[in-house]
């Protein structure tokens, strides 16, 4: 079962739909894809950085950087 953590989004590049989030417990940035923020349900152009996003990590077998799935808004970024 997929591990469940939260974090802040650090980058977003709308031109090529992908980012990463820190999180707040655990070591290494989240790879972000546009493909997996639509499929939550959020649009693309609502992320900010600064946002505080929950998500499930996901690991291939390639030992690859994990990536977010599952992902939701916990809160907005700050003003």
């Amino acid at each position: 079962m997929p591990e469940r953590a939260v974090g802040r989004l650090i980058t977003w590049n709308a031109d090529r739909s992908y980012g990463f989030v820190r999180r707040d417990h655990g070591v290494g940035d989240v790879f972000v894809s546009g493909k997996e923020v639509r499929h939550s349900g959020i649009s693309e152009g609502d992320l900010k950085i600064g946002m505080r996003l929950a998500f499930e990590l996901w690991q291939d077998d390639n030992g690859r950087r994990p990536w977010a799935t599952n992902i939701s808004v916990v809160s907005k970024a700050p003003a």
